[in-house]
């Protein structure tokens, strides 16, 4: 992330010297801990000292050395039990609600996929009584395959009410919230996604690898990866590939 992409919330004093200044609040969740490292480093690197509230999955993270990790939430798995799931949720809560009341800083920076409801509004609304900005990241406008009226209800809120700017990955997610939502154009800032980290072994060549994961060279692939849920579709590339096969492909699913 560059000072040239910041939005305002977080444009860097004109001397550079930024050591006085208030940390910086990353709020993060159990879900991407790369994507928080690499945010959080990238303001410590700008010379802000960064505080990040998160859990267990966050805490061997490569930070730089002026981000603080704060080990707030613990287990970060969800747990079996409703009840002892929204009890590990509050304790949490209440101990970030704590941090928050008693820090200087003048915003807090969300850059996770949380509850929307018991951590977006419900936390939103007392952050804002605290006197806290929120920026808010929206990595999609809704949910995905949860397009509802409630769920429009509860991001209209957080869009227009409760975030003071919004930070999105393309110009197509601010179209959306501007048309969409009635959020204001200057109000959402494009930042690029950019990259989580660098290869293992940038030396690595096709065939080597094709060795490591036992696949045959003289084979196409065709690789699906990420995190897997319906809307990928990916149950769909295997329903085509088994009603009509292509010769020599081989789908390989890494997820």
């Amino acid at each position: 992330m560059s000072a040239a992409g910041m939005h305002p919330l977080e444009r860097p004093s004109g001397d550079g010297d930024k050591s006085g200044a208030p940390p910086r609040i990353l709020l993060a969740s159990g879900f991407q801990s790369h994507y928080v490292r690499e945010v959080a480093n990238a303001y410590a690197r700008l010379g802000y000292t960064v505080e990040v509230i998160g859990g267990d999955m966050h805490a061997d993270l490569d930070f730089e050395k002026n981000v603080r990790f704060l080990n707030l939430r613990g287990y970060d798995r969800k747990e079996y039990r409703g009840l002892s799931e929204l009890a590990k949720l509050l304790r949490y809560y209440l101990r970030v609600l704590r941090h928050v009341a008693a820090s200087t800083s003048p915003a807090i920076y969300d850059v996770s996929i949380g509850r929307p409801f018991l951590r977006c509004v419900l936390m939103y609304s007392a952050f804002r009584l605290l006197r806290k900005r929120i920026i808010y990241t929206a990595h999609n406008v809704l949910p995905h395959d949860r397009d509802t009226p409630k769920n429009r209800l509860i991001f209209g809120v957080i869009y227009r009410i409760m975030a003071s700017a919004i930070v999105v990955h393309g110009q197509s997610l601010k179209d959306r919230l501007v048309q969409e939502f009635g959020v204001a154009p200057t109000k959402v800032h494009v930042i690029p996604h950019g990259t989580y980290h660098p290869p293992d072994d940038p030396a690595l060549t096709k065939r080597e690898a094709r060795d490591r994961l036992g696949l045959p060279h003289s084979r196409r692939i065709a690789l699906v990866f990420g995190l897997q849920r319906p809307y990928k579709g990916t149950h769909f590339a295997i329903k085509a590939l088994q009603s009509a096969p292509i010769e020599n492909l081989t789908l390989l699913i890494r997820g």
